[in-house]
């Protein structure tokens, strides 16, 4: 069995294997958004790949907080990401260690990109946060 645990609000459906089936056997304009969304969720697994492979922990960190910032979104007026995440699971997210997180992201905040406040992040320079992740 399958734990799955929420961190926002969340409605679950459930449907008979045998229905879903069919529906896909049928109807042609189902199965091929579901083969589209497949492929993206495979590209995007390679991607994670990759960057878990090749990309310095300062970039993941930074490609963390851009994917969480683009997911859950940010306050205007205080540019806080919209979910506080603690750092160990940042770090987990970005497959460092904690110890390692916690540095980046001072370094983060040293340079100007992040300000941290108790457990909020507020992203402070998104263009030069875009351009840590997207470095070589």
């Amino acid at each position: 069995m399958n734990k799955i645990i929420a961190i926002s609000d969340t409605t679950v459906c459930s449907l008979p294997k045998n229905i879903f089936l069919d529906e896909l056997t049928y109807n042609s304009e189902l199965s091929i958004k579901m083969l589209k969304q497949f492929a993206l969720e495979l590209k995007q697994a390679d991607e994670l790949i990759i960057n878990l492979t090749q990309k310095a922990g300062v970039k993941r960190i930074a490609e963390t907080l851009i994917k969480i910032k683009d997911f859950y979104g940010q306050n205007d007026k205080t540019n806080a990401l919209n979910i506080t995440f603690s750092r160990n699971e940042i770090a987990s997210i970005a497959s460092v260690s904690t110890e390692s997180c916690i540095r980046m992201l001072a370094e983060l905040k040293k340079q100007g990109v992040i300000n941290l406040v108790n457990r909020e992040i507020q992203i402070n320079d998104f263009p030069k946060l875009k351009i840590i992740a997207n470095s070589k």
